[in-house]
């Protein structure tokens, strides 16, 4: 019954394409009913339909974790971004590490590029090559000078052009004082600290380089912040591997992140992998599959996409009108936690 295991490694027979289930949030309903009408026994119908009403009570609001921080303010992935994500009130941060084979390091960071090679510089920083391509000497040198990693809502950047035409030209780049940081450095900075709520603010560990699994676990448990991470990753070998080092899942969390093509033994796979919780992409986020999850006895988070990304989605929907709008929606599914890029805004929910 063990599914493989890998980067969703599930056969494309067992997957299942969801194209944007909230295009149209009626037609997204509609579209169950229909799923109901056909070839369905009807005691499965009454039970199903008995679920829908009971999915309309009032449903606690989602946990809101910041998307590399809070990246619409400051760079993301760096102490500056997760602070502000911190101040906002959100209940946690999610971020991506990589392992610096030349030195050991492990480092806060994401980059430009595909699953297959993540870390490229040249769109944040215009430097040729991957990020573990350094040591931390050099990291140390790198300065986020692309705007485009700290994008702006557009009436704060026209008052900022305003503001830019009555000051003398800037010989430097703000950006260029942001520097990018260690895991160790985020641990410590955010070590004890708590949610406006109370609880242990969440440092959500995306394992996004090769050999990350070990030492991000070691140093986790060396400031015994196992009550305040979960590690993360699109690599579901990197789970297997981690949960082999640790059983004991209420000792040490972890979180299946699936993509946009999700399998359809979704919740099987989940199990082989012994994760805590599964990560959800937000368009494939239904009412359904998070009651599914739930039942399983899983926690849930519905993830979303990279600012690019994001503006690249909105227009292929019918009735959204902004991203906090989507925020809306997904919210209304039941789901746990929303991994946002706009925490402040979503913190209005």
């Amino acid at each position: 019954m063990a599914a493989s295991i890998g980067v969703c490694n599930v056969p494309s027979t067992t997957t299942t394409t969801t194209t944007n289930p909230f295009a149209s949030s009626n037609e997204r309903i509609l579209s169950e009913e229909l799923q109901l009408s056909t070839a369905t026994p009807a005691s499965t119908k009454k039970k199903v339909q008995e679920e829908e009403e009971e999915s309309k009570e009032e449903l606690p609001l989602p946990k809101i974790i910041g998307h590399r921080g809070s990246l619409y303010d400051a760079v993301e992935n760096t102490i500056e971004s997760f602070q502000r994500c911190y101040e906002a009130g959100s209940a946690g941060i999610e971020l991506d590490v990589f392992l610096l084979p030349k030195d050991g390091s492990l480092i806060v960071f994401h980059g430009s590029g595909t699953d297959a090679s993540p870390g490229q510089l040249w769109e944040y920083c215009q430097v040729k090559g991957l990020i573990t391509d350094l040591t931390w000497d050099e990291v140390q040198e790198l300065s986020f000078v692309s705007s485009d990693q700290i994008p702006i809502d557009s009436r704060k950047l026209r008052q900022m052009e305003e503001e830019q035409k009555e000051q003398e030209p800037q010989q430097t780049n703000e950006n260029n004082n942001i520097k990018v940081p260690t895991l160790e450095q985020v641990l410590t900075h955010f070590q004890g600290k708590r949610d406006p709520q109370g609880n242990l603010f969440q440092i959500k560990i995306e394992l996004k380089g090769p050999g990350t699994v070990l030492p991000s676990l070691e140093l986790v448990e060396r400031y015994h912040m196992q009550k305040q991470c979960t590690f993360s990753s699109f690599y579901h070998d990197r789970l297997k591997q981690l949960r082999d080092l640790r059983p004991n899942k209420e000792l040490v969390r972890t979180g299946a992140t699936f993509k946009g093509t999700l399998p359809q033994n979704f919740i099987q796979h989940a199990q082989a992998l012994g994760v805590n919780e599964i990560h959800l992409r937000y368009d494939t986020c239904t009412t359904r599959r998070v009651r599914e999850v739930h039942k399983a006895g899983f926690e849930s988070m519905a993830w979303f996409r990279g600012p690019k990304a994001m503006k690249q989605d909105l227009p292929t929907f019918r009735d959204v009108e902004s991203e906090l709008h989507l925020y809306e929606l997904v919210a209304r599914t039941g789901v746990q936690q929303l991994c946002v890029n706009r925490p402040a805004l979503a913190m209005a929910l």
